[in-house]
């Protein structure tokens, strides 16, 4: 008789602002189980009720504490934020960067918005830098035109 051996799957916390970075995070996902079986990602909203990055970053915390005490340790622990609602704000930012590195979350900045991150995978993009969301919307759009927000995972895939 073989035996086989399962590995242990490696959880990482993934954080969103919204629907459309959850749906990109799942497909992410996708991506990586095509090639790595044992990671897990556990992608949580935390838009909802949470309006400032520093808000976002606290409701992040708490969720992973309820998870880890509930279920298993992260192996890795990241929250997706637009820059452009604290760009103005040095004070607020290095409050939100340090709150999340003493509980070793790391933070990747959309900069400014998910739609210029997103517009930077696409083919001929990666080095466009709207400074504005509205100009990454745009800039966006006339990449993507069927592009909208929230966008589906079946429809970020494609």
């Amino acid at each position: 008789m073989v035996r086989r051996t399962i590995a242990a799957r490696r959880p990482v916390f993934l954080g969103c602002e919204g629907e459309s970075e959850q749906a990109y995070c799942i497909v992410l996902e996708d991506i990586i189980n095509q090639t790595i079986r044992n990671v897990h990602l556990e992608t949580t909203l935390l838009g909802e009720g949470a309006g400032s990055p520093l808000a976002k970053i606290k409701k992040a915390i708490k969720k992973i504490e309820h998870y880890e005490r509930t279920r298993s340790k992260f192996w890795k622990k990241a929250v997706l934020i637009d820059s452009d609602v604290i760009e103005q704000n040095a004070e607020q930012k290095n409050e939100t960067e340090n709150l999340a590195f003493l509980h070793g979350i790391r933070i990747i900045w959309q900069n400014p918005c998910h739609e210029a991150f997103l517009l930077r995978h696409l083919p001929n993009c990666a080095q466009l830098r709207p400074p504005t969301s509205v100009l990454s919307n745009s800039a966006l759009i006339a990449q993507w035109p069927n592009y909208q927000k929230p966008m589906p995972r079946i429809q970020i895939s494609k």
